[in-house]
């Protein structure tokens, strides 16, 4: 699998799903929108009518003290015949709603929409987020032909946008009554336990091992964004004339961790992977951080020494070592 066709869909369909249905509702509408799609009716499931067939064409005259019953002829029911243009919404399980219809698929935003579809979400359009746009809309350096924001691209950012906002919704409706606000459930936990592992505790548990590696990343991301927020042109570059050399023993454990953000993918094609915007939006969620779209974005520009802002194997080491988790 890779890079250019992983693109296609950045966020997996069931982190989409697993949004209200209100939030699901204002990315959608705002793509409608945005890109002149003509919003779709979501018709219910349609409900079996039986209706009584009159047998003939004369009316019955009134007979005796008693209503006849109505007389339906053969002893069946004709089923109704659907012209298949109808799609029944399953209010139970949200995650079979959001397969549309493929020609809902092929509308784009124009780039220059874009920050009026983000305005209708409430999020503000600054340069970081409408740079991850314009990498959607060249097809992040693979679909260079083809302009303008699809759909699923739409909904992987947003996603992570407004992944933040649900959070908080859900925060409020479980914590306890005196906890701070800016309090985050399991931030105590990632910010007193991150590295507090001894040696042995390292090599004796791999499981263990491997989670922190994890938690390196995400929170490597997070990091960023309590330093001073700099101009695109004064963010550290690293490129191939100022390596960061590593050992042998460093570049193993890189590579180790890096296997790890590509578990389906075998070793021998593991230099030809590339970490993108949904990959750490994955590792994040697994792990339970919250990290916003700027700020991964923030990262991935710092430590990449792609055009495509992508990171590689080589650019994850330079970054191992800068965090020194290596």
């Amino acid at each position: 699998m890779t890079p250019a066709t992983d693109v296609e869909n950045p966020v997996d369909d069931t982190t989409f799903a697993a949004l209200s249905r209100h939030v699901r509702r204002r990315i959608d509408d705002a793509f409608d929108e945005a890109s002149g799609a003509t919003p779709k009716q979501h018709p219910r499931k349609r409900r079996k009518v039986d209706h009584a067939i009159e047998p003939g064409g004369f009316v019955i005259e009134d007979a005796g003290g008693f209503i006849p019953e109505d007389i339906e002829p053969g002893g069946f029911l004709v089923d109704e015949v659907s012209d298949g243009s109808e799609l029944a919404i399953d209010d139970q399980d949200p995650a079979k709603n959001i397969n549309l219809e493929t020609e809902a698929l092929e509308f784009r935003i124009p780039l220059s929409s874009v920050p009026h579809a983000l305005q209708l979400l409430d999020v503000p359009a600054d340069e970081e987020v409408l740079s991850v746009f314009r990498q959607a809309a060249s097809g992040w350096g693979a679909r260079s032909n083809e302009e303008g924001v699809s759909r699923k691209d739409w909904r992987a950012v947003c996603t992570v946008l407004l992944e933040q906002e649900q959070d908080n919704e859900d925060d409020l409706n479980t914590a306890d009554i005196g906890l701070d606000e800016d309090f985050a459930p399991g931030d105590a936990d990632d910010d007193g336990e991150d590295y507090r592992m001894s040696d042995e505790d390292e090599f004796s548990n791999v499981s263990g091992s491997d989670e922190e590696y994890l938690e390196g990343v995400a929170s490597t991301s997070r990091k960023q964004s309590h330093k001073s927020r700099a101009s695109r042109s004064s963010l550290p570059h690293f490129d191939n004339e100022d390596p960061r050399q590593l050992n042998s023993h460093q570049k193993h454990e890189c590579r180790e961790a890096f296997s790890l953000i590509f578990p389906d993918v075998p070793d021998t094609d593991l230099d030809q992977q590339k970490i993108m915007i949904k990959d750490i939006t994955r590792v994040a969620k697994m792990l339970k951080e919250k990290l916003k779209a700027e700020d991964i974005v923030e990262m991935l520009e710092t430590f990449s020494s792609s055009p495509d802002k992508s990171m590689s194997l080589d650019d994850f080491g330079r970054m191992m070592v800068e965090a020194k988790m290596v």
